[in-house]
């Protein structure tokens, strides 16, 4: 068990994480920061991706720009991420066993 909340947090970790990158460098202050330029093949495809994840954060895009909500709002979406993550793959488990 310990090991599933351990590959649970990973994966919500590292999907959390691209989604702000991505949403963050589509935004001309942040593009420099990032080094992503969102005219890219690849950044569409990760937008597509993590787009689930960041409708949220689009929203507080369009109406506050403040790092310290943006970090807020993805640190609630993480740790609903991780929750399901984690109950999705116990059920996998089970399922396999």
């Amino acid at each position: 068990m310990k090991n599933i909340k351990i590959i649970s947090f990973i994966i919500s970790f590292v999907y959390v994480s691209l989604g702000t990158i991505v949403t963050l460098s589509s935004l001309p202050k942040y593009q420099s920061i990032f080094g992503i330029n969102s005219n890219t093949l690849l950044w569409e495809f990760m937008i597509d991706i993590t787009l689930p994840i960041n409708l949220p954060l689009y929203g507080l895009l369009v109406v506050e720009g403040s790092i310290f909500y943006i970090l807020v709002l993805q640190t609630i979406v993480f740790f609903i991420c991780w929750i399901l993550a984690y109950y999705f793959i116990k059920m996998i488990y089970k399922l396999i066993q």
